[in-house]
């Protein structure tokens, strides 16, 4: 009897060793997966997939209440694209006083110069149509351009570069980004672009005042080729029929 108890006892004790050894590592397994949560942001195997990113720049701004450093490009959506960056306008009254063409830049980086941001609209000029270097941007993409008939819009996306270009009779809007890899802010690229160029058509294809200028858009100069006074045709001078005879 002595030697059965004995050997039950011997049989027993690596069994709950097993055991102990078990819980040891379900609970060092669990352990491991929260501390990869909470620091290394790793999801859980079964949590849901992240949501798509979605566009943060509105493809409607208020002149009214949004602010403009540079005349028709709202503050609040360039930021939300591109980052922190410093507004620099150019382009402005031609010989004429007519507004014609302007151009913005947004900077920023870690220098402080890089172009992270860059806006150009105004009327078409013969030779240099809208989107001339849309080719560095990668592929073309059409989009659709509410509010504006017979509009066209195109989309160049290319990693964490892109380019919306919007033209409407003889105006045009181009709206590029290059994003700073030290700073990448929330949204679609891709989204955002199109809403910034849409946003700022009221102004360059239907005809309303610019915010920070507070005139409209000047028509295209006109076309000397077409325009100039035709040549002077020289009429003959009546001469007298000769006498008979």
């Amino acid at each position: 009897m002595l030697l059965m108890i004995s050997m039950i006892s011997e049989s027993g004790s690596p069994v709950r060793a097993r055991r102990l050894q078990f819980r040891r590592q379900r609970r060092l397994a669990v352990s491991l997966v929260l501390v990869g949560v909470l620091f290394g942001g790793c999801g859980l195997p079964w949590s849901e997939p992240a949501a798509p990113a979605t566009a943060v720049a509105a493809a409607s701004v208020d002149p009214e209440v949004e602010s403009f450093s540079c005349p028709g490009v709202p503050d609040s959506s360039v930021r939300a694209v591109a980052g922190e960056v410093v507004f620099d306008p150019s382009g402005g009254r031609e010989k004429d006083g007519a507004i014609r063409h302007l151009m913005c830049y947004g900077k920023g980086g870690e220098s402080g110069d890089s172009i992270l941001f860059e806006s150009e609209f105004g009327r078409q000029v013969p030779g240099s149509p809208a989107g001339s270097r849309s080719y560095l941007y990668g592929g073309n993409e059409r989009f659709a351009v509410d509010g504006v008939p017979e509009a066209v819009g195109e989309i160049h996306i290319d990693d964490s570069i892109g380019l919306a270009i919007i033209t409407c009779g003889d105006a045009f809007v181009n709206v590029s980004v290059s994003l700073n890899p030290h700073n990448t802010p929330d949204g679609d690229l891709k989204g955002n672009l199109i809403n910034i160029a849409i946003s700022m058509t009221p102004w360059v294809c239907n005809g309303e005042v610019i915010p920070g200028l507070g005139v409209p858009l000047s028509p295209a100069r006109p076309d000397t080729a077409t325009t100039a006074p035709a040549p002077a045709v020289e009429t003959p001078t009546p001469q007298p029929a000769p006498e008979d005879g």
